[in-house]
C-alpha cells in the first residue's frame, strides 16, 4: 500500500526526481516562500499530499511531512546538529594545511584543538556574542559549534564520523537544511 514507512512523505515513486530528506524540502519550501519564488515541483507535491492526506485522515501535520516520527531527534535539534557539523566541516577544512594531510590527520588535528577549546577556552568565552575577530578561523568555528549547544567531538574519531557521515549521503551543501540552520 502507499502508507509503507519508508515512502511516508512521498506521493509516488517517480514524483522527486533527487532524494532529498523532509528537512531539506521544508527549507526549500520556506526559501521559496520568503524569495516570494514558486516552490520546486517535488516540493510542492511533497507538502500537498502529505497536508492533504493529514487533513484527510486526522493526522498531524509533523509526522505527515515527515519531519517527526517516535524516537528520533526533534526538527530543532536535527538542524542544530547541521549547523553544529558545518561549522566543524570547516575546523576539519582548516586543519589541512594542504592535499598530503589525511583525513585521519586532520581528524586527529581537530580533535586536539577541540579538546583544548572545550576545556579552556569554551568555559570563559560561552557568554560571549561572537568570537573575537583575532581568533584563529578554526577556532572561531569551534565558538560557532559550542554555540548550538550539541556535544563537540573531543577525539580524532568523532571527527571521523562526520566524514563517514558525510561520504554515506549527509551533504553540507543541502540548501534546504542550511536555510533552516540560518533561521534558528
Amino acid at each position: 500500500m502507499d502508507d509503507q514507512p519508508q515512502a511516508r512523505y512521498m506521493p509516488a515513486a517517480s514524483v522527486y526526481t533527487t532524494p532529498q530528506t523532509a528537512d531539506d524540502m521544508l527549507g526549500e519550501l520556506l526559501q521559496a516562500l520568503l524569495t516570494q519564488r514558486p516552490p520546486s515541483s517535488c516540493v510542492r507535491a511533497w507538502f500537498l499530499d502529505s497536508v492533504l492526506r493529514a487533513l484527510r485522515r486526522d493526522e498531524r501535520w509533523d509526522a505527515r511531512l515527515g519531519l517527526s516520527d517516535a524516537g528520533s531527534p526533534s526538527l530543532r535539534r536535527r538542524i542544530l546538529k547541521v549547523e553544529r557539523d558545518l561549522h566543524l566541516f570547516e575546523v576539519l577544512d582548516y586543519v589541512a594545511l594542504d592535499a598530503s594531510v589525511s583525513d585521519w590527520q586532520r581528524c586527529q588535528r581537530a580533535a586536539e584543538l577541540a579538546r583544548k577549546f572545550i576545556r579552556i577556552t569554551w568555559p570563559q568565552a560561552r557568554r560571549m556574542a561572537g568570537p573575537p575577530a583575532d581568533w584563529p578561523a578554526a577556532k572561531r568555528a569551534l565558538f560557532h559549534a559550542a554555540r548550538t549547544g550539541l556535544p563537540i567531538p573531543e577525539s580524532a574519531h568523532g571527527f571521523r564520523k562526520l566524514l563517514v557521515d558525510e561520504a554515506m549521503g549527509y551533504s553540507r551543501n543541502s540548501t534546504g537544511r542550511r536555510l533552516l540552520a540560518q533561521l534558528i
